[in-house]
């Protein structure tokens, strides 16, 4: 998978970045977040939204590809 995310989702944004879009899924937040921190479902699941999201965005920035 090319765009330097892991299983993020990215547009294919102007200037050449990619831009991180809203996940199709709190599944699919809750499968990214177990896969990069090795979080089982049970922890995900004492999270509001809000701290969904802000983990999801850390996962994501730990996933990238460095150039």
């Amino acid at each position: 998978h090319s765009g330097g995310g892991f299983f993020f989702f990215f547009s294919g944004a102007s200037q050449g970045k990619s831009e991180p879009r809203i996940p199709v899924s709190i599944d699919d937040v809750i499968a990214d977040l177990a896969v990069v921190f090795h979080w089982s479902p049970d922890v995900c699941d004492q999270m509001d939204l809000a701290e969904l999201m802000m983990w999801h965005d850390k996962a994501r920035e730990r996933s990238e590809t460095k150039k």
